[in-house]
């Protein structure tokens, strides 16, 4: 899926046309066909994904991002984690070791779990799910890979 296909798929489901989408961004219906039928800029498919409420990484093919668009990422999630204990540690070292089928189920059976049971806010559920989808496209890109 493009990049232009995922944008088109995260507007209509939010229940948008592309004029609204526009209206949210300050430009033309027009400009918003470009950008379903081409690939923007970075810094515009921030501006995208923030109006359509999504993360970046859902409109963006992740193997395309340069080592910088990376790093900044990664960045971003580490600074949300410097004092981590010991049982966190010994958690994300645990996870780090599954295959992503394995992270996927865990991440899926978290989520579910801690919704049910009213341990997880909606922000953390939100969280459990976009870092579901993240694995979900990495192992799509890879099996794109492995059948080329």
């Amino acid at each position: 899926m493009t990049v232009g296909e995922r944008i088109k798929q995260a507007r209509k489901e939010k229940g948008l046309t592309q004029k609204q989408l526009g209206e949210l961004l300050g430009v033309t219906q027009a400009t918003i066909q470009q950008y379903e039928t081409g690939n923007p800029k970075p810094e515009t498919l921030k501006r995208i994904a923030k109006a359509l409420g999504v993360p970046f990484f859902k409109l963006r093919d992740i193997s395309d991002l340069s080592d910088d668009e990376t790093n900044i990422i990664v960045s971003g999630l580490l600074s949300e984690y410097k004092n981590i204990s010991v049982p966190e540690a010994l958690i994300i070292s645990t996870f780090r070791a599954l295959d992503i089928e394995g992270k996927i189920y865990v991440l899926n059976t978290t989520e579910m779990t801690g919704r049910a049971s009213g341990y997880l806010s909606s922000a953390g559920s939100k969280n459990f799910k976009d870092a579901i989808e993240l694995l979900r496209s990495i192992k799509e890109q890879k099996k794109e890979c492995e059948t080329e």
